[in-house]
């Protein structure tokens, strides 16, 4: 029994890393949604958290949908597999798995920031001119009445950059995959 339940931990723990790399994706449509002002306090998301986006749901989908479709999924199964020759039954790596888990961590948040970086930097940039305008007009209601503004123009930098964030992400995931413990 504890031989079953340790492997069962083992096998938690290997897909929780992969789990974590492919919700990068996920994490990116997030910020990424709250930098175009799509966010609101009344959707609520289990899995994202309390403010919800719909671009971080789309962009878990598409991210789902990009590992079956591409065959990425293979990739985990593989590690999962070549895993008993690296660990062999009975052994259970506390500390490294800790630390596996707090580097993927980190390396899924630093590539859900580099898959929104243009999207952050914009939307710095934008509400650093409204905040000028604001100050040079006051009286005018300059953040109601350039929030379309913000959606309209972070549309169409997702429609420009859509392509070049999917393929960093999947070549990330490929990457990321493939230093899975147990990768072959």
């Amino acid at each position: 029994l504890g031989l079953i339940l340790g492997e069962v931990a083992i096998g938690l723990w290997l897909g929780s890393l992969a789990r974590l790399l492919a919700s990068a994706m996920a994490q990116a449509g997030q910020i990424i949604g709250t930098m175009m002002g799509l966010s609101s306090p009344l959707q609520g998301d289990l899995m994202l958290g309390a403010q919800g986006t719909p671009l971080g749901r789309l962009f878990g989908f598409v991210a789902t949908a990009l590992i079956l479709s591409t065959g990425l999924y293979a990739l985990p199964l593989a590690a999962l597999l070549h895993s008993y020759t690296i660990l062999p039954a009975g052994t259970l790596p506390a500390a490294t798995a800790a630390e596996a888990m707090a580097a993927m961590v980190a390396q899924s948040f630093a590539l859900a920031l580099r898959l929104a970086a243009p999207f952050i930097l914009a939307g710095v940039l934008f509400n650093l001119g409204l905040g000028l305008v604001a100050r040079v007009a006051p009286q005018v209601q300059i953040f109601v009445v350039a929030a379309p503004a913000q959606i309209l123009a972070g549309f169409g930098l997702l429609m420009l950059l859509l392509p070049a964030i999917l393929t960093l992400w999947r070549g990330a995931m490929e990457g990321g995959f493939n230093a899975l413990p147990g990768a072959p």
